[in-house]
């Protein structure tokens, strides 16, 4: 068990599931007020969301405070609008893709629906798409997220992107399978995960956090 306390300590996730019951931060939020001026090209979606990522992308949200939370949500759902319409008129992989990385952003803001409308999203894209780099990508942080119940699909997405990148060696697919060991609660493959990714890539801020957590495993009982 000391393994979960580790995980909270530096990754508070392991708690959430996909169908929340905490009070939406869609509460107090005008939706009459959200709108933009213009439709964005599909390159401009991609950007705005890229620029949320850093404050939604993980759980828990980096919010400054609470002004800063209600601009973030009112921008989010101008861009999950967008990203409806280019759905609508496409329904491509990369329209999946891009629905899927907003509602699990929506997901971690605890934004009610946005668990389901995720995994939804994720389930077509990777049955039309199975190879699909980013819409693996999007399973592994959404599933690694969603509780013990995914572990195995978070398993399959990050070793079909291991697959896709061999003979080189991906930073984040790699220190996907040191939390994947964690949340499985395997200290052994989780050690042996650690010290592959230091060894791969031993100038990562990812490497020190690592060793940490490598150190305290050996020292559990």
């Amino acid at each position: 068990m000391k393994i979960v306390v580790l995980l909270s300590l530096i990754f508070f996730i392991t708690s959430c599931s996909v169908v929340t019951e905490n009070p939406s931060v869609a509460d107090g939020i005008n939706y009459s007020s959200v709108k933009n001026v213009q439709p964005l090209t599909f390159e401009e979606l991609d950007e705005e969301v890229n620029r949320l990522n850093p404050v939604i992308g993980m759980y828990p949200p980096r919010f400054s405070n609470e002004k800063h939370r209600e601009q973030v949500f009112v921008n989010w759902i101008e861009l999950v609008d967008e990203a409806q319409r280019f759905h609508q008129q496409q329904q491509e992989e990369k329209t999946f893709y891009m629905l899927t990385e907003l509602y699990r952003m929506g997901h971690n803001m605890q934004v009610s629906g946005s668990g389901e409308n995720a995994l939804q999203y994720l389930t077509d894209c990777l049955e039309m798409y199975p190879s699909s780099v980013a819409c693996n990508f999007s399973a592994t942080y959404f599933y690694l997220t969603a509780g013990r119940y995914y572990l195995r699909d978070a398993e399959k997405s990050l070793d079909t992107l291991r697959a896709h990148y061999l003979p080189a060696l991906n930073h984040e697919v790699e220190s996907g399978f040191v939390f994947l060991y964690l949340f499985q609660q395997d200290s052994q493959k989780a050690k042996q995960q650690i010290e592959y990714f230091i060894d791969a890539f031993p100038e990562s801020h990812q490497a020190d956090e690592f060793a940490q957590i490598k150190k305290a495993l050996a020292e559990s009982p």
